[in-house]
């Protein structure tokens, strides 16, 4: 995915893996036959998910189109998962899964406002290019270092990052572009705590 959530969940599923614990072959298997199916999904681009499919596809149909085809890749995932012992690795994933759960269940009230973020898109992108560039600095370091201290920056930098992007989408798009991506943010901040406070308990 691309969203700063699926990001989170792969630097604090590295973060993870890098202690003393056997590997998970089951969730390997789920996660690569996943990403073979879905290798733009965890790219490092720090926008939307939608938004960055439609820069990637440059249409709004085959943007909408894509999107379906992960949300229907997603649960197979799950699928494959449930089949898996529980582990902390797994309970990440799920998260991650959490987060892109919002974008599906709204894409049919997002596909009207494809046409105006396909327009917008350059614009808003660049708009927050400072806020996106913070967050993405500050949790690499969070990442690289797993200390308690540098959160209150990440918390911060979300924040600012995803306020930006509402404010933005709101003003080039609409009141209801605002509220889709309002509703959508916070499903990523929700699952990317979610996913701090397994790393730490």
């Amino acid at each position: 995915m691309r969203s700063t959530v699926i990001l989170a969940c792969l630097w604090l599923h590295h973060g993870v893996l890098g202690e003393q614990t056997p590997a998970n072959h089951c969730l390997l298997r789920c996660k690569d036959n996943h990403m073979r199916e879905q290798d733009n999904e965890w790219s490092n681009d720090f926008t939307l998910p939608l938004l960055a499919l439609l820069k990637q596809t440059g249409n709004e149909t085959a943007a909408y189109l894509k999107a379906k085809e992960i949300c229907d890749n997603n649960r197979l995932l799950e699928s494959c998962l449930n089949l898996c012992s529980e582990s902390v690795e797994i309970e990440i994933i799920r998260l991650g899964l959490r987060a892109w759960d919002r974008t599906c269940q709204s894409i049919e009230e997002v596909r009207s406002e494809l046409p105006c973020w396909k327009k917008q898109g350059f614009v808003i992108t660049q708009m927050c290019e400072g806020h996106t560039n913070r967050l993405r600095n500050s949790m690499e370091y969070f990442a690289r270092n797993i200390s308690m201290t540098s959160l209150p920056r990440v918390c911060s930098n979300f924040d600012e990052f995803s306020n930006c992007f509402i404010s933005a989408f709101g003003k080039f798009c609409g009141r209801y572009s605002a509220q889709l991506t309002e509703r959508m943010f916070e499903a990523n901040k929700e699952a990317m705590f979610k996913m701090v406070r397994l790393r730490f308990r």
